[in-house]
């Protein structure tokens, strides 16, 4: 339930796997739970829907400092629908048809905060097909409700987790903890929507800390008027693909040396776009450590050799967001290339 946004999502990590034939049955017993909770949730089936919800970030975790937005999905079939997020002066709106794509914006770059709500509401049609189990676990949650729990623990400190509604099957709780990214999504208050259960109320965490809540207020049916799916007149036209491979890059040794940050820790997120030879443009720190250290992670990425993101075969330009993880070296911990 990304929508526009055709998203390659890499966790650069190296990990090692459970392996035997437990976790191999463990395993299947989570394709099995996948495969139905993605079923449950899924919307692009071709029908008349309309999603609204109320969103709410929280700057650093703090709930006084809460910016309150909405956002809409419109869809009339499973090629034709429309997002669209409202936060104060910032307004986002993707119009997709069968044909075409548009996209109006009043930024360069979406915020990063924006990009976690929607990544939060999108993730339960987005869950990994597979995932090597070292365990399963039942729990029960706060609401009386029992949850089965897939867990893939690599170390003490790189771990993964996701959990189902036992009775529904629906997706409650996934959460990662690497290096440099500890997240965790809840969903809870599920809306029954004849086959399909969405959650009704979402929230995410980062390292302990409250990011964005989301509350679904409104699921109908009702056909969409036309102007709908027009695009606003300062709209850029995108591409539509059928198959779309994300950017990609070759980390150099250069890229790996250090640069007077070993004291620093903590991670710059860099939002930028690449053009369709794969070079770097226009730029913009969302996430940041120190003015040094902000510095020190834009001069690295213009070190990486960088694979245009393709459409249909076709190179194409894009956008990209990075996380770069100072602790005591540099490394690229995820990275989204969107389309």
């Amino acid at each position: 339930m990304r929508g526009r946004k055709a998203l390659g999502l890499g966790l650069l990590l190296l990990c090692g796997w459970p392996t035997g034939a437990g976790a191999e049955n463990k395993s299947k017993l989570y394709e099995a739970a996948q495969a139905r909770a993605v079923e449950l949730a899924s919307i692009f089936n071709g029908g008349a829907l309309h999603f609204h919800a109320e969103v709410l970030l929280y700057p650093e975790g703090m709930r006084h400092r809460a910016v309150e937005g909405e956002f809409d999905y419109v869809q009339a079939s499973k090629d034709e629908s429309r997002q669209e997020f409202r936060f104060g002066s910032f307004d986002e709106l993707d119009v997709i048809t069968a044909t075409a794509r548009y996209r109006s914006s009043t930024t360069a770059f979406e915020p990063l905060m924006v990009a976690e709500a929607r990544e939060l509401m999108f993730a339960p049609v987005h869950l990994a097909d597979k995932m090597l189990v070292t365990s399963i676990e039942e729990t029960e949650r706060l609401d009386g409700s029992t949850q089965q729990c897939f867990l893939k623990k690599v170390t003490e400190r790189v771990s993964q987790r996701i959990c189902f509604d036992k009775e529904t099957g629906s997706l409650t709780d996934e959460s990662f903890t690497a290096e440099g990214i500890d997240f965790e999504f809840q969903y809870s208050k599920p809306i029954r929507d004849g086959d399909h259960v969405y959650a009704g109320f979402m929230r995410r965490f980062e390292k302990g800390s409250l990011r964005c809540e989301v509350k679904i207020t409104k699921i109908d049916h009702e056909a969409a008027a036309a102007a709908a799916f027009e695009a606003a007149k300062n709209s850029e036209s995108l591409p539509v693909c059928r198959k779309f491979e994300p950017a990609s890059f070759d980390v150099s040794r250069d890229f790996l040396m250090p640069e007077g940050h070993s004291l620093v820790g903590g991670t710059v997120v860099v939002a930028m776009k690449l053009d369709a030879h794969g070079r770097m443009g226009d730029s913009e720190i969302q996430q940041t450590v120190d003015s040094r250290t902000d510095s020190i992670a834009l001069k690295k990425l213009g070190r990486l050799k960088f694979q245009a993101a393709r459409c249909d075969g076709h190179a194409i330009p894009s956008l990209m967001r990075v996380w770069i993880t100072f602790a005591p070296d540099a490394r690229i911990t995820r990275l989204e290339s969107l389309e």
